[in-house]
């Protein structure tokens, strides 16, 4: 389309480059179609579909006796995340889990990081709804009530304020 020549000047040639966006548009949505279909497919049937990102920690890709990709516990970090889901049981605490973690095993893990896996469903075994998809690292009663606790936060000051993300707007739903 780059070497064509559209003259914008006359309504022709305005039409054909409103052509040539619909028809790209058009083949831009029937791909991401397909490839909405053949990822919902993998899920399914429990295949690792991933895309060029590592794996969640704790997790590698490994080929199962059939050839699949499937997600299995990682030996090298297993003992990171079973005594990570540990501490978040006993403390719901991320950033002390964070702290202790990074500084036991000298990681680099942002707070941000362990957070998000705090929050990922994907450590019970379910992946986008599709139950024992892999190993879990937590039972589900553990992550929905580990979800369901409010978290305690220190002020600037140290200070504990026991009620900060109990009181929500009836509106909007803000805490």
């Amino acid at each position: 389309a780059v070497l064509e020549d559209y003259n914008t000047a006359t309504a022709d040639g305005r039409l054909k480059v409103n052509i040539m966006l619909s028809v790209a548009a058009n083949e831009r949505e029937r791909t991401s179609e397909r490839i909405k279909v053949v990822f919902e497919h993998k899920i399914k049937n429990k295949v690792a579909a991933f895309g060029g990102r590592g794996t969640t920690l704790g997790y590698l890709r490994q080929r199962d006796e059939n050839g699949i990709l499937r997600l299995v516990k990682d030996p090298e970090t297993q003992y990171i995340m079973e005594e990570f889901w540990d501490m978040m049981i006993k403390y719901n605490n991320v950033m002390k889990a964070a702290k202790y973690l990074n500084h036991k095993y000298n990681l680099q893990r942002p707070h941000t990081a362990w957070s998000r896996m705090r929050d990922n469903e994907l450590y019970t075994g379910v992946d986008r709804g599709i139950e024992r998809f892999c190993e879990p690292y937590v039972t589900r009663e553990d992550w929905l009530m580990i979800q369901s606790r409010p978290n305690i936060k220190k002020a600037q000051n140290n200070k504990i304020y026991l009620f900060t993300g109990l009181m929500k707007c009836p509106k909007c739903g803000r805490t």
